[in-house]
């Protein structure tokens, strides 16, 4: 036991060197980011920390983005969780010599209040409040016309802003309902819609986020979760996940599938974990099947660990429903 925690936050100081965050492939690697409602459904303290990688050579993108959370149910009814996610955004070159073009961080605190409907069943209303920055080194921005399709980052302009910070509060709320094999959610995201912009005034959307989970087979040896995750958002685009965890006692196979509302960043995913008596160790690849995006990367590790000796209704933490 011991042994394993110190494992366990040794690999979460070696993951917070290299950060990522928004929608990884594995979508209940960052629970409390997806659904505050989340917050407290392992009962005893959970942690978890995801970190991936984005990029795409040809250009001289790398972007990376990091998650950190924590959660536990506080008595029998507040469960309670806070979190941590960053990302940054740069051209491979300028990361490795200057610093990130763009950078951001945000800070969540999650409440979440669990009902139970009967001895089976909970239902759980929660809600969350962020503090966020978002900072730009518009000296490393790419001003050469040259270059705007190359990067995310270029605008035609030769005025040297320096380094810009935005700063503000957000809040966002979520519903779980959940037992033994299955859960359902839906979350609110930024439905105060803040001010993010850098540059001007750009108020955060409005997000809406749909989910759920069900269990086939025997819950301790052989079984197969299918998931589906739909994400509603105007601006920065919407996506729909489908999948299935295959899981075999401590071994645990990724399928799945996104397709986004732009058709050409379709991609699939697939990753493997292992389940060590509460602790969860995996890695996920996605990867675009365009011809013109099939060189871009995708990858992501991903560690958990869930203390007590039971989860979610009672199920064992060897293979968990709700990680």
């Amino acid at each position: 036991m011991r042994l394993r925690i110190i494992i366990f936050f040794f690999s979460i100081l070696i993951f917070s060197i290299k950060a990522q965050q928004p929608y990884f492939s594995s979508l209940n690697q960052n629970l409390l980011s997806v659904n505050p409602a989340f917050a407290g459904t392992n009962d005893k303290l959970r942690v978890q920390a995801i970190t991936g990688r984005t990029g795409w050579p040809k250009y001289g993108v790398d972007n990376r983005s990091y998650y950190a959370g924590a959660d536990f149910l506080a008595g029998k009814y507040s469960g309670l969780g806070l979190s941590f996610s960053s990302s940054l955004y740069n051209n491979s070159s300028s990361f490795k010599s200057t610093g990130s073009v763009l950078k951001e961080m945000q800070v969540d605190f999650s409440y979440a209040l669990h009902l139970k409907i009967n001895d089976k069943i909970k239902i759980v209303p929660a809600f969350q409040v962020s503090y966020f920055q978002i900072t730009l080194n518009s000296a490393l921005v790419t001003f050469d016309p040259n270059e705007f399709a190359r990067s995310p980052f270029a605008y035609s302009t030769n005025e040297n802003l320096g380094i810009l910070t935005k700063r503000n509060i957000d809040f966002s709320s979520g519903l779980l309902v959940y037992g033994k094999r299955f859960y359902v959610g839906a979350t609110i995201l930024s439905f105060t819609q803040p001010d993010e912009g850098v540059l001007g005034v750009s108020k955060r959307p409005f997000t809406q986020i749909y989910q759920g989970k069900y269990r086939f087979g025997n819950l301790e040896k052989l079984n197969i979760d299918a998931y589906g995750f739909v994400k509603l958002q105007k601006v920065y685009g919407s996506f729909v996940q489908y999948g299935t965890y295959l899981n075999y006692k401590m071994l645990s196979l990724h399928l799945a599938h996104r397709i986004n509302d732009n058709l050409v960043y379709n991609s699939f995913v697939a990753g493997v974990a292992l389940n060590l008596k509460g602790m969860k160790i995996g890695y996920n690849n996605r990867f675009n099947y365009m011809d013109n995006l099939s060189n871009r990367y995708f990858n992501e590790f991903y560690l958990a660990y869930g203390f007590g000796k039971k989860n979610v209704e009672g199920e064992p933490t060897s293979i968990k429903l709700i990680n």
